[in-house]
C-alpha cells in the first residue's frame, strides 16, 4: 500500500434526501435476525427531535491508542485521551438536518474534568456507501451487518476531506480497524461496544457499557 493518500471516488452530497436507511444496508435477512428493540432504534427518524440514552462506560487504550488520541486533537480530539473503568455516559442521538444522523456522547472520565464530547455523523456519501464522518474532516467507510443477533458498524477504511476533496488515508497512519456493536441486553437496554485493532499496535482502544431507553 502507497504512503500517499488519494483522492477516494465517494463524495458527500451537499443535500441528502433522507437519512441512511439501516434495513436496506442491512440486508431483509440480517434485519429480521435483530432484536425489535434494536430494530426501533435504527429504524426511527431523528429529524427534528433527539433521543438521549444513559448508562457507564468502560473506556480504554493502550499506548499507540494515546499516541493517536493526541495527535486527533488537532482535528478536534474525537478519541478520547484518558481511560476510566466506570465513566458515566450519555448519548444524544439527533438529525443534523441535512440527512445525516448525529451520535453525541458525553464521557465523564474524571469527576474533576468536564465531560468529554465525542461527536461523529452517519450519513449516505453520493455511492450508496455508509458514512461516518467527525469534525476535523475525518471519516470512514462503514460496512453494516447483523451478526449473532447484533448491529455491527465496521470500518473498511479512513479518509480525510480537505478543501472539498476526501483523501484514503494508509492503514499505518489510522488507529486502526474500528467495530461498533449493538446488541440487546434485556427490554429498554443495549450494550455498546468500540474496538479500534491495529495491524501493528494492537487493540488502541476499548470502549463498552449498558445503556438505557430513554424513559416513557
Amino acid at each position: 500500500m502507497t504512503a500517499n493518500p488519494r483522492p477516494q471516488t465517494h463524495q458527500i452530497p451537499e443535500t441528502p434526501a433522507a437519512e441512511p436507511d439501516f434495513q436496506a444496508l442491512v440486508g431483509p435477512f440480517g434485519w429480521r435476525r435483530l432484536h425489535p428493540d434494536v430494530r426501533r432504534r435504527f429504524s426511527q427518524s431523528h429529524q427534528g427531535q433527539t433521543t438521549t440514552y444513559s448508562g457507564r462506560m468502560l473506556v480504554a487504550r493502550n499506548w499507540a491508542g494515546l499516541v493517536f488520541a493526541l495527535c486527533a486533537k488537532m482535528i478536534g480530539g474525537p478519541l478520547p485521551v484518558m481511560e476510566s473503568d466506570d465513566a458515566a455516559a450519555m448519548v444524544c442521538v439527533r438529525g443534523d438536518g441535512a440527512g445525516g444522523v448525529v451520535w453525541e456522547r458525553w464521557l465523564a472520565l474524571h469527576p474533576d474534568d468536564p465531560p468529554l464530547r465525542v461527536a461523529s455523523t452517519k450519513r449516505l456519501g453520493g455511492d450508496g456507501q455508509l458514512l461516518e464522518c467527525v469534525e476535523g474532516g475525518l471519516g470512514m467507510v462503514l460496512r453494516v451487518f447483523e451478526q449473532d443477533h447484533g448491529l455491527i458498524f465496521e470500518s473498511q477504511h479512513y479518509f480525510l476531506t480537505w478543501r472539498g476533496r476526501s483523501y484514503r488515508l494508509p492503514h499505518w497512519l489510522t488507529p486502526g480497524q474500528c467495530r461498533v456493536t449493538h446488541h440487546h441486553v434485556s427490554p429498554g437496554r443495549f450494550r455498546f461496544s468500540l474496538t479500534i485493532r491495529h495491524g501493528l499496535f494492537g487493540l488502541t482502544f476499548l470502549q463498552s457499557g449498558i445503556f438505557s431507553d430513554p424513559e416513557g
